[in-house]
């Protein structure tokens, strides 16, 4: 008995087949699906003891929004994109009420309030980071933004205040 040699098959018969072999490996559609409670694959919160999340309490990860947590190299590259709303039932704040709880919780961890309250910048190190507190549609929104500082900055501390100035000699000499 002779078998066909595979290149002497049809093209279609080949699809056709292949087709079929996908289909069958679909499985029953009766199953049942398990609710996982959504847990971003880059998230890792635990690298960042500096930046205490526990600050929002009554509120949760933003499922519209993709969070970023990671830190490489032993924590010399550190990269923090978190979005937190409130949670369903939860008491509102006011942007304001958000970044004066970090006023107090941040110090503590080292970082230095460069301006005022309600602009949300920290800096540690050569990192930066941003906390912007939103109300929209009546739901209090925190966003947390970490970047490391561009080379050459200098952080000038502005005496008396337990802030820090702008930043100066950045080594930009386009002015900008």
């Amino acid at each position: 008995m002779r078998f066909p040699r595979i290149s002497a098959l049809s093209p279609v018969v080949v699809a056709a087949f292949a087709v079929a072999m996908v289909a069958g490996c679909g499985g029953d559609d009766d199953r049942t699906t398990t609710t996982q409670l959504y847990h971003p694959p880059a998230f890792h919160p635990e690298d960042f003891p500096d930046i205490p999340l526990v600050a929002v309490s009554g509120y949760m990860l933003d499922p519209e929004v993709d969070q970023l947590a990671v830190s490489y190299a032993g924590g010399a590259v550190r990269r923090f994109e978190v979005t937190m709303q409130t949670r369903p039932g939860a008491k509102d704040e006011e942007p304001i009420e958000v970044l004066t709880r970090y006023d107090t919780d941040l110090p503590a961890q080292g970082w230095t309030r460069i301006g005022e309250i309600e602009a949300g910048v920290w800096r540690k190190g050569s990192e930066e980071l941003r906390i912007v507190a939103t109300v929209s549609d009546g739901q209090t929104t925190v966003a947390f933004h970490l970047r490391p500082l561009p080379p050459g900055t200098v952080v000038a501390p502005v005496m008396g205040t337990g802030t820090a100035g702008s930043a100066v000699g950045t080594g930009d000499k386009s002015g900008g």
